[in-house]
């Protein structure tokens, strides 16, 4: 399939800058695979679409501050973005710089953090970088100067809101560089509402990398290749999964990541996916899933028309969220797609 079935319009101003005051505010569009009835709700009805013993799997890793904004020793700027710590205060990154040559490039972070450009990395686009401070508290002062890592759509720089705001209410595993946004919607007194139902729920960690937020730049979908991305699911988790399959129970998934980790398991991959769900893929685990609005061309929406089974459909339930009015991506509102 051609990259091009996969663009839309969102008008400009539909895309949202910054979270509603209320986490649970937010609307939500139901949309019915087998029927194509589409509905226009609020988040909070959501329990209504739930019922015991209905399994709902969160992914509970957390934004680091990845993005750096340093300088060369001649004093032109320098960004670093981290994506994956590696051994010995080492991270895979990406740099932008105006340097021709990044590699052996150092970058000064004020009086307390230095970096180096160790290599480039055979995927072309990241690099190595070392990292050291003159105290040895590499970790403390990557958290001190990080900002939180926006998405280039959201068109100002992250403020003190967003350092709460652009985590969820749930999050424990330091490690992604852009949040699982269809948890950012939960707060505590949900999840009362869900347990008071009788709704399971599970957390499993996807740390989100180049392989959720990474443009497909190819012409065809099928030649795109996913960055690997962490995740870990435990035993119990898995079981718990497993048992609900075996009953014919439903597993909810929220979020796109959520997906990732849960159908990767299921083939047998621990550790790593750079798995690829797309139109004729089969989902092993996901009965039904819960997510925000993705960007047009996007490795996201292509799994999203994979799991509606309806590339028309879910347009069609796009260009209705358009003509309500429902707010776009990352601080937007809210999908959910059941049978």
């Amino acid at each position: 399939m051609k990259l091009s079935e996969f663009d839309f319009p969102v008008p400009e101003e539909l895309v949202a800058q910054r979270p509603l005051e209320q986490r649970s505010a937010s609307k939500m569009l139901v949309l019915h695979r087998k029927s194509g009835v589409l509905e226009h709700r609020r988040f909070l009805d959501l329990p209504d679409y739930l019922a015991k013993p209905d399994l709902l799997i969160f992914n509970r890793s957390k934004v680091i501050k990845a993005r750096l904004i340093g300088q060369r020793p001649t004093g032109g700027k320098v960004e670093i973005f981290l994506l994956r710590k590696r051994a010995g205060g080492h991270f895979e990154c990406l740099i932008k710089a105006t340097a021709a040559e990044k590699e052996g490039l150092e970058v000064g972070f004020g009086d307390f953090l230095q970096a180096k450009v160790i290599r480039k990395l055979p995927d072309g686009m990241t690099y190595e970088v070392a990292f050291t401070a003159g105290d040895g508290r590499v970790d403390f002062w990557l958290e001190k100067l990080g900002r939180i890592p926006l998405p280039p759509y959201i068109r100002r720089d992250a403020d003190g809101l967003d350092v709460g705001r652009y985590q969820t209410v749930y999050a424990e595993d330091l490690g992604s560089v852009a949040a699982p946004t269809a948890g950012l919607h939960f707060t505590e007194s949900v999840f009362e509402t869900l347990r008071a139902k009788g709704v399971r729920t599970g957390f499993l960690s996807l740390h989100v990398g180049l392989g959720t937020f990474q443009p497909i730049k190819t012409d065809t979908i099928d030649e795109h290749k996913m960055h690997e991305e962490h995740f870990s699911i435990s035993p119990e988790l898995w079981a718990q999964v497993q048992a609900a399959k075996d009953a014919g129970e439903r597993v909810i998934a929220v979020g796109t990541t959520a997906v990732r980790a849960l159908e990767s398991k299921a083939r047998g991959k621990d550790g790593f996916t750079d798995l690829f769900l797309k139109p004729g893929s089969e989902f092993k685990i996901v009965d039904a899933l819960f997510t925000n609005f993705h960007q047009p061309k996007s490795s996201l929406i292509v799994m999203l028309a994979a799991f509606v089974g309806s590339k028309e459909l879910l347009f069609e339930a796009y260009r209705a969220a358009v003509a309500e009015k429902y707010r776009f991506f990352s601080y937007g509102d809210c999908m959910l797609v059941v049978d």
